[in-house]
């Protein structure tokens, strides 16, 4: 069915004709009429000759409303603007506009940040399925309109406005766009009409999680093993249905199902055929912050205590180089767990299969071990991969450890696992992501960047 209406003039050219494209629900253009004036279009507004005419439509790639497609025609192309997402249309020499296979731009559109990428193919770039990325390129879309990135095959983000927009890998239905197939580029998440604006975002290996500003928690992808809504698989959102009484202040999510913190500071998990209350030792605590990977769970108190626990477990104080420690913030990878310290300093433990602790070696730790290189480096962000993690610190830099058999770590030594932390080129970075085999970071408007890794 037709979605909504987009009315352009033609006038690169001074040919002087009105067209008409009709959009469905995934704004893919289903229908192009030409009127050739004066026209009529539906509804009855007429249209003249003169670009002039168009009423709202002052100057080219104008928006005519939140709901509408503004048209202009520079350099004989038409560009158009609905609810933030750009498309390009060529113009043909004799007929209306047609849709372009692949938009240049995409819903990532401002004029100041920049995304980059690298590692495996979603990562490191988008628009080339098949080719990894060892260094750091900046892909076709600024960003500095995100409040929120994931990425795992799939990647996931949180625009200023709310929306949601999601790229990759697809079988499952999590890039929640009705479809099964894979998107190389960036395209809005189909929430139902009236869905309240998105705070964060969950990129799982086999389905999505979203919060709303509401604290409603939406899931969408894997079916019935990872207890998203009802047992069923979901192409598009819908509510996670056991939640639904709740309010929610924060998500997490590993491979399989999530966690989500209510607005008592209770944690709630939810993995193959559980769904569970976490108790025990986190009994009257205040719990601020989740994380979540295949085997590990994390919890980050307002009193600055991190509980860890495998999945299923019960939660358990964690100590090591945290005692005496007030925690700042949490995040794991595969079977991994980090923390950084108000005191700036840099803790991890667990399997460390890839040296990804960064403490030296590739031998398994049991308690939080303070990496001694990051020590002073003011870590504020952890994001964490399968088997890499990225460190963010206070002052834009990206510290990459672990994995790199397909260049996630962003430096020139493609292959080679660290174990300890390797600092990348990037410079002024506002945001990391990192999941599976991909990395991706944020660059703010004054950033620099060596882009060719050397």
């Amino acid at each position: 069915g037709i979605e909504d209406l987009a009315i352009g003039a033609d006038w690169a050219r001074g040919g002087g004709k009105v067209w008409i494209a009709c959009l469905d629900s995934s704004a893919e253009i289903i229908d192009v009429q030409v009127l050739d004036p004066p026209g009529q279009a539906p509804g009855g507004s007429r249209f003249g000759t003169s670009i002039a005419h168009v009423p709202g439509l002052a100057a080219a790639g104008s928006g005519l409303g939140p709901d509408r497609l503004a048209i202009g025609a520079p350099q004989q192309a038409e560009y158009g603007i609905r609810r933030g997402a750009v498309w390009m249309l060529e113009t043909e020499a004799d007929g209306p506009p047609r849709r372009r296979p692949d938009p240049p731009r995409s819903e990532l559109v401002d004029s100041g940040g920049q995304l980059y990428g690298w590692g495996g193919q979603y990562g490191g770039n988008p628009s080339v399925p098949d080719q990894d990325r060892p260094t750091p390129r900046k892909l076709e879309w600024a960003a500095d309109q995100l409040i929120d990135l994931k990425v795992t095959t799939h990647v996931m983000a949180v625009l200023t406005g709310g929306s949601v927009i999601a790229w990759g890998r697809n079988p499952y239905g999590q890039l929640g766009n009705g479809k099964l197939t894979d998107r190389p580029a960036p395209g809005k998440i189909l929430f139902p009409k009236g869905t309240p604006a998105m705070l964060q975002v969950v990129s799982a290996n086999t389905h999505s999680l979203s919060l709303d500003v509401d604290g409603n928690v939406w899931g969408w992808g894997g079916g019935s093993q990872y207890q998203l809504i009802g047992g069923e698989a979901r192409t598009r959102p819908a509510k996670i249905s056991f939640l639904a009484d709740k309010k929610i202040t924060s998500i997490a999510g590993g491979y399989w199902g999530g966690m989500a913190v209510d607005d008592a500071g209770q944690v709630w998990e939810w993995y193959p055929k559980v769904v569970r209350l976490v108790d025990g030792a986190l009994l009257g605590k205040q719990v601020i912050a989740v994380a979540a990977a295949h085997s590990v769970r994390m919890a980050l108190t307002d009193a600055g205590e991190v509980y860890s626990w495998p999945r299923g477990g019960g939660p358990v104080l964690a100590k090591g180089s945290l005692k005496g420690r007030v925690a700042a913030g949490i995040g794991a990878t595969y079977d991994c767990l980090y923390v950084h310290t108000s005191d700036r300093r840099t803790h991890a433990w667990g399997k460390n299969t890839h040296g990804q602790l960064g403490l030296g070696s590739i031998a398994a730790v049991d308690e939080p071990t303070e990496i001694i290189s990051l020590r002073g480096k003011d870590v504020h962000s952890i994001a964490g991969g399968r088997n890499h993690v990225l460190m963010l610190t206070a002052d834009g830099r990206v510290y990459g450890i672990g994995a790199n058999g397909d260049g996630q770590l962003g430096n020139d030594d493609w292959l080679r696992d660290r174990n300890r932390p390797v600092l990348l080129d990037l410079k002024n970075v506002t945001r990391i992501a990192a999941g599976e085999n991909a990395s991706l970071a944020v660059v703010g408007r004054k950033a620099s960047a060596d882009t060719t890794g050397r």
